[in-house]
Order: C-alpha cells, then structure tokens, then sequence
C-alpha cells in the first residue's frame, strides 16, 4: 500500500495497474494476457485497443483512439468493440449486441487496466 501526505494526514493511495501490449493477430492471445492480469492484481480486467482492425466486408478500422473491448469471440478470433455511435448508427439492426466486431489486423496496441 502506498502512503500519500496531505494536509489532513497521511492517507493510504490506491495504486492501479495497467499494461500495454502489442495487438497480437489471435484473440486467444489477449485472452490469456487478461486471464494473467486478473491473476496477478487480483482485480478485474478492463481491455481497450487501439490501431487497425479488420471489419466487415474486408472493411479497414483505425481506432486512433482507445476503445473499450466489450467482448472476444476466440472461436471467430474477433473482438466485439463498445462503440455507440455504432449501436445508435444505421447498423444496429445488424448486430443486436451493438458491438462492432472486428478481427485485430495491427498495427497496433492493447492496454489491460483495472475495471472500476
């Protein structure tokens, strides 16, 4: 536990972990690097990416900036990305989750932090 100082005392600072990797072409990969954070930190696992992902129609994605994974699909090897603008789109009706699937093409980089 780290200590903080502040004019009311000395109070415990909560600490959070996070890692960025490189965006790995398996979605296996990036399950296993999750099941290996939430085993380590003992919290649970928030995954975002970002860079080029494949959607569909042979469409290209380029997430500039981070954005949530709602969910992984390894038997399909894709990631369902949380992107409202998608569900509130002309696409919903494709998709009844919401989620924008795509397969993680690269460039690019994904990032585990603590869920809160």
């Amino acid at each position: 536990m780290v200590r903080a100082r502040s004019r009311f005392g000395e109070e415990p600072m909560r600490v959070s972990e996070s890692v960025v990797l490189p965006l790995p072409r398996r979605v296996q990969m990036m399950v296993l690097a999750a099941l290996l954070f939430v085993q380590q930190y003992g919290v649970g696992v928030k995954i975002e990416m970002r860079g080029q992902a494949q959607g569909k129609g042979q469409r290209v994605h380029v997430l500039r900036e981070w954005g949530e994974v709602g969910a992984l699909d390894m038997e399909l090897d894709l990631l369902g990305l949380k992107d409202p603008e998608y569900a509130a789109g002309e696409n919903y009706d494709e998709e009844e989750d919401g989620l924008r699937w795509v397969n993680p093409t690269g460039p690019g980089e994904y990032r585990l932090s603590e869920r809160t």
